[in-house]
């Protein structure tokens, strides 16, 4: 099982084909808001501007997952998590690496800490 903030993943969601590759079934659950928040939450106020930090919104990132072979799930309610990770379980036990991509709404959250 591994969790990933948008941030991680988008880096690294290429990983997903090595996992289809090497058979390796992992879970990746992507937290979505649409933007690098932790970047844009200093960015913005320091140099004015959001280029870079705000993202296509809802980017379909389950569908990268499929597209390498693996499976997704996309969510945008809380409600839905407990299930999807049921699926994904089950996806997973089969032998698929899977992307739960769950759509978050927009937060403050950590505003005011620093992040370098």
């Amino acid at each position: 099982f591994f969790f990933s903030l948008l941030l991680l993943l988008a880096y690294s969601l290429a990983e997903i084909d090595t996992c289809i590759r090497h058979n390796i079934p992992i879970i990746a659950v992507i937290g979505n808001d649409s933007k690098w928040a932790q970047i844009y939450r200093d960015q913005v106020p320091v140099l004015g501007s959001d280029v870079a930090c705000t993202l296509k919104p809802k980017t379909e990132y389950h569908t990268v997952s499929i597209g390498y072979g693996g499976k997704g799930i996309v969510i945008s309610q809380p409600d839905q998590l407990k299930d999807a990770l049921i699926e994904a379980k089950r996806l997973a036990a089969s032998g698929h690496p899977v992307v739960i991509n769950c759509i978050l709404s927009q937060s403050k959250f950590r505003e005011g800490s620093i992040s370098i």
